[in-house]
Protein backbone atom coordinates (compact mmCIF):
# COMPACT_ATOMS: atom_id res chain seq x y z
CA UNK A 1 0.00 0.00 0.00
CA UNK A 2 1.35 3.48 -0.99
CA UNK A 3 2.11 5.67 2.28
CA UNK A 4 0.93 9.31 2.24
CA UNK A 5 2.88 11.98 3.29
CA UNK A 6 1.57 15.00 5.22
CA UNK A 7 2.10 16.90 1.54
CA UNK A 8 -0.31 14.63 0.08
CA UNK A 9 -2.79 14.42 2.69
CA UNK A 10 -3.39 18.15 2.68
CA UNK A 11 -3.82 17.90 -1.00
CA UNK A 12 -6.14 15.04 -0.50
CA UNK A 13 -8.28 17.13 2.14
CA UNK A 14 -8.37 20.31 -0.33
CA UNK A 15 -9.64 17.83 -3.14
CA UNK A 16 -12.45 16.67 -0.98
CA UNK A 17 -13.64 19.66 -0.24
CA UNK A 18 -13.39 20.99 -3.97
CA UNK A 19 -16.29 18.16 -4.77
CA UNK A 20 -14.08 15.24 -6.03
CA UNK A 21 -15.55 11.72 -4.57
CA UNK A 22 -13.06 9.77 -2.34
CA UNK A 23 -13.43 6.90 -4.66
CA UNK A 24 -12.14 9.24 -7.64
CA UNK A 25 -9.10 10.54 -5.15
CA UNK A 26 -8.37 6.78 -4.06
CA UNK A 27 -7.67 6.19 -8.10
CA UNK A 28 -5.44 9.55 -8.48
CA UNK A 29 -3.42 8.53 -5.22
CA UNK A 30 -3.68 4.57 -6.25
CA UNK A 31 -4.60 3.69 -2.55
CA UNK A 32 -7.90 2.48 -1.21
CA UNK A 33 -10.88 4.42 -0.02
CA UNK A 34 -10.63 3.58 3.79
CA UNK A 35 -6.80 4.86 3.24
CA UNK A 36 -8.67 8.03 2.25
CA UNK A 37 -11.28 7.93 4.54
CA UNK A 38 -8.32 8.01 7.80
CA UNK A 39 -6.79 10.70 6.09
CA UNK A 40 -9.70 13.14 6.14
CA UNK A 41 -9.30 16.18 8.54
CA UNK A 42 -12.41 17.11 10.73
CA UNK A 43 -13.58 19.56 8.22
CA UNK A 44 -13.33 17.05 5.64
CA UNK A 45 -15.31 14.34 8.02
CA UNK A 46 -17.88 17.03 8.89
CA UNK A 47 -18.58 16.98 4.85
CA UNK A 48 -18.62 12.69 4.50
CA UNK A 49 -21.16 12.75 7.79
CA UNK A 50 -23.82 15.49 6.30
CA UNK A 51 -26.91 13.91 5.00
CA UNK A 52 -28.12 14.21 1.52
CA UNK A 53 -31.21 16.18 1.62
CA UNK A 54 -33.90 16.87 -0.82
CA UNK A 55 -33.02 20.29 -3.61
CA UNK A 56 -36.19 21.72 -4.25
CA UNK A 57 -36.45 24.07 -7.31
CA UNK A 58 -36.17 27.39 -5.47
CA UNK A 59 -32.91 26.05 -3.16
CA UNK A 60 -31.02 24.64 -6.93
CA UNK A 61 -32.14 28.60 -8.19
CA UNK A 62 -30.13 30.06 -4.77
CA UNK A 63 -26.86 27.34 -5.67
CA UNK A 64 -26.66 28.39 -9.02
CA UNK A 65 -26.79 32.38 -8.46
CA UNK A 66 -24.31 31.92 -5.59
CA UNK A 67 -22.03 29.33 -7.31
CA UNK A 68 -22.13 32.38 -10.42
CA UNK A 69 -21.34 34.72 -7.75
CA UNK A 70 -18.12 32.73 -6.31
CA UNK A 71 -19.19 30.09 -3.80
CA UNK A 72 -17.94 26.44 -4.06
CA UNK A 73 -19.50 23.51 -4.30
CA UNK A 74 -17.90 22.56 -0.43
CA UNK A 75 -19.26 26.09 1.03
CA UNK A 76 -22.74 25.74 -0.91
CA UNK A 77 -22.52 21.78 0.50
CA UNK A 78 -22.18 23.48 3.78
CA UNK A 79 -24.37 26.36 3.57
CA UNK A 80 -27.86 23.45 2.71
CA UNK A 81 -26.10 20.85 4.51
CA UNK A 82 -25.24 18.00 2.29
CA UNK A 83 -22.48 16.47 0.01
CA UNK A 84 -20.39 18.33 -2.60
CA UNK A 85 -21.92 15.55 -5.26
CA UNK A 86 -25.58 16.54 -4.20
CA UNK A 87 -24.95 20.17 -5.06
CA UNK A 88 -23.12 19.02 -8.17
CA UNK A 89 -25.88 17.38 -9.34
CA UNK A 90 -28.20 20.64 -9.01
CA UNK A 91 -25.58 22.90 -11.41
CA UNK A 92 -27.12 24.00 -14.25
CA UNK A 93 -25.47 24.49 -17.90
CA UNK A 94 -24.02 28.45 -17.50
CA UNK A 95 -22.87 26.62 -13.83
CA UNK A 96 -21.20 23.36 -15.06
CA UNK A 97 -19.41 25.81 -17.82
CA UNK A 98 -18.32 27.98 -15.30
CA UNK A 99 -16.66 24.96 -13.21
CA UNK A 100 -15.04 23.78 -16.10
CA UNK A 101 -13.62 26.80 -16.91
CA UNK A 102 -12.34 27.32 -12.93
CA UNK A 103 -10.64 23.79 -13.41
CA UNK A 104 -8.65 24.99 -16.32
CA UNK A 105 -7.78 28.25 -14.56
CA UNK A 106 -6.60 25.45 -11.80
CA UNK A 107 -4.28 23.53 -14.01
CA UNK A 108 -2.95 26.69 -15.34
CA UNK A 109 -2.12 27.97 -12.22
CA UNK A 110 -0.69 24.77 -10.70
CA UNK A 111 1.56 23.56 -14.04
CA UNK A 112 3.12 27.26 -13.56
CA UNK A 113 3.72 27.25 -10.40
CA UNK A 114 5.22 23.82 -11.22
CA UNK A 115 7.64 25.33 -13.54
CA UNK A 116 8.28 28.38 -11.49
CA UNK A 117 9.88 26.21 -8.76
CA UNK A 118 10.86 23.15 -10.59
CA UNK A 119 9.52 20.90 -8.41
CA UNK A 120 5.64 19.78 -7.18
CA UNK A 121 3.50 21.84 -5.96
CA UNK A 122 3.99 22.02 -2.10
CA UNK A 123 0.69 21.25 0.57
CA UNK A 124 2.02 24.78 1.77
CA UNK A 125 0.91 26.24 -1.79
CA UNK A 126 -2.13 24.14 -2.10
CA UNK A 127 -3.74 25.64 1.00
CA UNK A 128 -2.29 29.23 -0.27
CA UNK A 129 -4.26 28.50 -3.83
CA UNK A 130 -7.37 27.73 -1.73
CA UNK A 131 -6.92 30.52 0.85
CA UNK A 132 -6.79 33.47 -1.60
CA UNK A 133 -9.52 32.18 -3.82
CA UNK A 134 -11.58 32.71 -0.33
CA UNK A 135 -10.30 36.34 0.12
CA UNK A 136 -11.28 36.81 -3.49
CA UNK A 137 -8.56 36.12 -5.95
CA UNK A 138 -9.89 32.91 -7.94
CA UNK A 139 -6.82 30.99 -9.77
CA UNK A 140 -6.46 32.87 -12.90
CA UNK A 141 -5.63 36.32 -10.98
CA UNK A 142 -3.27 34.21 -8.87
CA UNK A 143 -1.68 32.93 -12.09
CA UNK A 144 -1.98 36.39 -13.72
CA UNK A 145 -0.21 38.11 -10.65
CA UNK A 146 3.01 35.54 -10.31
CA UNK A 147 3.42 36.15 -14.26
CA UNK A 148 3.19 39.79 -13.25
CA UNK A 149 5.52 39.96 -10.72
CA UNK A 150 8.25 37.59 -12.38
CA UNK A 151 8.14 37.87 -16.24
CA UNK A 152 7.06 41.49 -15.69
CA UNK A 153 8.87 43.02 -13.04
CA UNK A 154 11.35 40.38 -13.38
CA UNK A 155 11.46 39.32 -10.00
CA UNK A 156 13.55 36.02 -9.21
CA UNK A 157 12.24 33.24 -6.71
CA UNK A 158 15.99 33.06 -4.75
CA UNK A 159 13.58 34.92 -1.65
CA UNK A 160 10.33 33.19 -2.43
CA UNK A 161 10.84 30.16 -0.07
CA UNK A 162 9.34 28.15 -2.92
CA UNK A 163 5.85 29.91 -1.94
CA UNK A 164 3.25 31.97 -3.91
CA UNK A 165 2.68 33.79 -0.85
CA UNK A 166 3.62 37.50 -2.39
CA UNK A 167 0.35 36.85 -4.84
CA UNK A 168 -2.10 39.45 -2.10
CA UNK A 169 0.74 41.78 -2.23
CA UNK A 170 0.78 42.74 -5.49
CA UNK A 171 -2.53 41.46 -6.76
CA UNK A 172 -3.51 45.11 -7.16
CA UNK A 173 -0.66 46.10 -9.02
CA UNK A 174 -0.93 43.19 -11.26
CA UNK A 175 -4.94 43.57 -12.01
CA UNK A 176 -4.22 47.38 -12.73
CA UNK A 177 -1.04 45.92 -15.19
CA UNK A 178 -3.32 43.70 -17.01
CA UNK A 179 -6.45 45.54 -17.34
CA UNK A 180 -3.95 48.56 -18.62
CA UNK A 181 -2.73 45.49 -21.35
CA UNK A 182 -6.33 44.58 -22.30
CA UNK A 183 -7.00 48.11 -22.97
CA UNK A 184 -4.06 48.99 -25.50
CA UNK A 185 -4.96 45.86 -27.02
CA UNK A 186 -8.70 46.76 -27.73
CA UNK A 187 -7.40 49.84 -29.01
CA UNK A 188 -4.90 48.93 -30.94
CA UNK A 189 -7.88 46.27 -32.62
CA UNK A 190 -10.12 49.44 -33.25
CA UNK A 191 -7.15 51.01 -35.19
CA UNK A 192 -6.61 48.01 -37.36
CA UNK A 193 -10.05 47.50 -37.82
CA UNK A 194 -10.74 51.43 -39.01
CA UNK A 195 -7.16 51.09 -41.09
CA UNK A 196 -8.21 48.05 -42.72
CA UNK A 197 -11.43 50.11 -44.01
CA UNK A 198 -9.87 52.84 -44.93
CA UNK A 199 -7.36 50.29 -47.28
CA UNK A 200 -10.32 48.38 -48.82
CA UNK A 201 -11.26 51.56 -50.10
CA UNK A 202 -7.97 53.38 -51.76
CA UNK A 203 -6.11 50.42 -52.36
CA UNK A 204 -7.66 47.37 -54.82
CA UNK A 205 -6.77 44.32 -53.71
CA UNK A 206 -7.46 40.95 -55.96
CA UNK A 207 -6.79 37.57 -54.08
CA UNK A 208 -4.30 35.15 -55.47
CA UNK A 209 -5.90 32.41 -57.80
CA UNK A 210 -5.33 28.95 -56.50
CA UNK A 211 -2.90 27.14 -59.49
CA UNK A 212 -4.61 24.47 -61.27
CA UNK A 213 -2.74 21.43 -61.08
CA UNK A 214 -1.95 19.73 -64.34
CA UNK A 215 -3.04 16.39 -65.36
CA UNK A 216 -0.42 13.59 -65.78
CA UNK A 217 -0.75 12.23 -69.14
CA UNK A 218 -0.57 8.60 -69.69
CA UNK A 219 1.21 6.50 -72.63
CA UNK A 220 -1.11 4.09 -73.37
CA UNK A 221 1.25 2.34 -74.75
CA UNK A 222 3.47 1.63 -72.18
CA UNK A 223 0.68 0.46 -70.72
CA UNK A 224 0.41 -2.09 -73.81
CA UNK A 225 3.54 -3.09 -73.21
CA UNK A 226 3.40 -4.19 -69.50
CA UNK A 227 0.07 -6.60 -70.73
Amino acid sequence: MAKITKEQEIEINNLYKSGKSIATIAREFGVSTSTIRNRLDEESLKILSEKTIRITEEQEKEINYLYQQGETMAELARRFNTGPQTIKRHLNEESLKKMAEQEEDKEALYYYIYKLFNQEVSGHNWTQMEKFRRQGINYRAQLLTLKYFYEVCHHTTERSNNSIGIIPYVASDASAYWLKELQKRREFEVELKKQLEQDRLVIPYTPPQPRKRKKKEIDLSTLEESN
